[in-house]
């Protein structure tokens, strides 16, 4: 079983135990996960599952920490690290719900916001791990779609006036790496 069968499995058994508990969790799958989710396959599995909604219930992360130490998974296997990053303006709103389980309201995030996601990790991540690169080039985004991308960077991301040279020329080389993109 790869680990993404596992982590479904892993939501499958969430899904029963808050059901069994009364509990309830809504979570806004973005990451490696989403990209799984749109059918795109990978040379990797992704470890986790990444939510934008924050976890806020200590009962449910419990629950969720069990779930991942029961399938080997890890305590974080499900995690809002991803709540704390800038996302795309209305984001929420184009999130496309999955209607799978009963006690778990989970969406996925639309493609186009998932592309400028990763287009931002890229730009913050880049020196340390291809992995966010990698993942654009598998999503294959249209030209409409990298120069979305690049808009959103430009407005959340552009260095701050008197930034040093060096700082701009790295985000410059970012815009420039992402228009190779475009087919």
């Amino acid at each position: 079983m790869d680990n993404s069968d596992k982590l479904t499995q892993a939501l499958n058994e969430l899904d029963q135990l808050l059901t069994k508990e009364s509990l309830s969790l809504e979570i806004v799958i973005c990451g490696a996960y989403a990209i799984q989710l749109y059918g795109i396959t990978r040379n990797i599995f992704t470890q986790d599952i990444d939510s934008i909604k924050p976890l806020e219930s200590q009962k449910v992360l419990d629950i969720i920490q069990q779930v991942g130490s029961s399938l080997g998974l890890g305590p974080h296997w499900l995690n809002d690290q991803a709540s704390t990053v800038t996302i795309p303006e209305g984001i929420f709103d184009r999130a496309k719900p999955i209607r799978k389980w009963k006690s778990i309201k989970a969406s996925l995030v639309d493609r186009s916001d998932l592309i400028k996601m990763k287009a931002a990790a890229f730009s913050v991540r880049r020196e340390q791990t291809p992995k966010d690169w990698e993942d654009l080039e598998a999503l294959g985004p249209t030209g409409a779609e990298i120069q979305s991308a690049i808009i959103f960077l430009q407005k959340n991301f552009s260095p701050p006036q008197g930034s040093s040279r060096k700082i701009n020329n790295e985000f410059q080389e970012t815009l420039d790496d992402l228009k190779k993109l475009i087919k």
